[in-house]
């Protein structure tokens, strides 16, 4: 229909009847595409709710199953939206399949944070470059030493206030 529309285009586009025409057409063409991609939303939130759920699993299998009960729950909370077909709650829950996920690597996040830091020290600005030297060999030793998040994350916090770059820039954790 498109090609059709700009094979049409050269010959019409001068006359106020010939535009009208090419107007109506686009429309008509839009209004299919939109009911195509309606028909095929549901399709990609579904593909994107069993991958995006199966790595946050994967994740929780593979670092310790600390998060068996939330994940079973988002099991059956996934297996419903997908019988219903909701987009809407398919989002929602797609949400949820994500914090989770935040949640159950969080630890190996923030080991990453003070090890990319600690490598990567002398490329990065700092307020103050003995404390966040400090904190990152503190961090290096926690990790060292069965790191937890209750002592690593506010660790990562301090060394995030640390960096002299503008706020919307620095890291989220």
């Amino acid at each position: 229909m498109l090609d059709d529309i700009i094979g049409r285009f050269e010959g019409e586009k001068d006359s106020d009847d010939g535009k009208m025409h090419l107007l109506a057409d686009l429309r008509r063409t839009f209004l299919k595409i939109e009911k195509i991609e309606k028909e095929h939303e549901w399709d990609s939130m579904e593909i994107e709710l069993r991958a995006n759920f199966d790595k946050m699993e994967k994740a929780n299998n593979e670092l310790g199953n600390k998060y068996d009960n939330q994940v079973e729950e988002l099991r059956h909370q996934t297996d419903m939206v997908i019988r219903q077909k909701d987009v809407q709650l398919g989002r929602q829950v797609l949400a949820d399949i994500d914090s989770l996920f935040i949640s159950v690597t969080l630890i190996y996040q923030l080991i990453g944070f003070v090890q990319h830091y600690s490598q990567s020290f002398v490329q990065y600005s700092w307020k103050d470059v003995n404390r966040a030297r400090q904190l990152l060999n503190q961090g290096m030793e926690i990790i060292s030493n069965n790191p937890e998040i209750d002592t690593l994350h506010p660790l990562v916090c301090a060394v995030i206030d640390l960096l002299d770059i503008p706020e919307n820039e620095k890291p989220l954790l």
